[in-house]
């Protein structure tokens, strides 16, 4: 998506501001969430699949190649299994209370699902973090700041530590992983690089 700016003056800074700041580049991660949404939604079927994942390699300069007859990895009983709490170790109550927490995280963010997965599937944790990023653009520095701390938080709490368990034996997980980790090492360098420290 962007060449990481590791060295820590202030022309780099500005540099690696400007990146994230800009309405181009915040509208080619809204690309490559919808193309995630594609594929985590059954939406993209077949041929229709390669194509997308070759799209998300070209945008993120990663190696994705799935075999043709890697595609029964997207049916619809694999994508329906991708909740947060099939993949976490948390007993009945503890559930109930993550389910509790997320579904706050996405009212204090002015977010609405009313759709038919679960909240806490991945699709409905993409489908988030695409309004977070359609909202972004037109909006001045400080407002974008703010909306890549709460997307910095969101992946970093509520997405990664569960896909972390599925990547291994999900392929659309291990998409999503790869991606979702790309975003949030970009944000915590830029947090890093201007605050001192991590969101």
């Amino acid at each position: 998506m962007v060449q990481h700016m590791h060295d820590k003056n202030g022309y780099e800074k500005i540099e690696t501001l400007n990146v994230l700041m800009n309405d181009d580049f915040i509208s080619g991660r809204i690309q490559v969430y919808q193309l995630l949404l594609s594929l985590l939604t059954g939406e993209a079927r077949g041929e229709e699949i390669l194509s997308k994942i070759k799209l998300l390699s070209t945008f993120l300069n990663l190696n994705l190649r799935i075999k043709q007859n890697a595609l029964t990895e997207f049916s619809q009983d694999k994508i329906i299994n991708l909740r947060a709490t099939n993949y976490l170790d948390l007993s009945d109550i503890q559930k109930e209370a993550y389910l509790i927490n997320l579904n706050q995280f996405y009212s204090e963010s002015g977010y609405i699902y009313s759709g038919n997965y679960p909240i806490d599937h991945l699709a409905v944790q993409v489908l988030f973090l695409l309004n977070l990023t359609r909202e972004m653009l037109g909006k001045n520095v400080e407002e974008k700041i703010e909306a890549l701390k709460l997307q910095s938080r969101f992946i970093g709490t509520h997405i990664l530590p569960w896909l972390s368990k599925a990547k291994d034996e999900n392929l659309l997980a291990s998409i999503c992983f790869n991606v979702l980790s790309i975003e949030l090492e970009l944000f915590r360098d830029f947090f890093t690089e201007f605050y001192g420290k991590k969101s």
